[in-house]
């Protein structure tokens, strides 16, 4: 039954990948997902995401600004503001490429 319910939810969830962003001090950055964890018709519980930092986020970023996660679909709509000890801790991934390549292979080999 969990498991229906669950597979249920996920269906609703369709079309996740092109309403979820960060906001950074006013500026929307959307997200990139990982490609392979979802189809037209099913979605994973699991999903990583990414975001292409733009030099005007880049200078919000490295001046200070505000970060909240942001989810529009249509069937969940949620904002999360960044504390700042959490901001502190992803800004350096966000801005370096090669940090937020070494964090995901961390979490993706569950070495976090």
């Amino acid at each position: 039954r969990d498991q229906e319910r669950m597979r249920e939810e996920f269906q609703r969830l369709l079309g996740l990948d092109r309403h979820v962003s960060l906001d950074v001090g006013g500026r929307r950055v959307p997200a990139a997902f990982e490609s392979g964890r979802q189809t037209d018709e099913k979605i994973a519980a699991v999903q990583y995401l990414r975001f292409a930092i733009d030099p005007e986020a880049r200078r919000a970023l490295t001046d200070g600004a505000a970060v909240a996660l942001e989810v529009d679909h249509r069937n969940y709509r949620a904002t999360a503001a960044f504390s700042a000890a959490m901001r502190d801790s992803i800004v350096g991934a966000l801005l370096d490429e090669a940090l937020a390549d070494a964090a995901l292979r961390r979490v993706r080999d569950d070495r976090a």
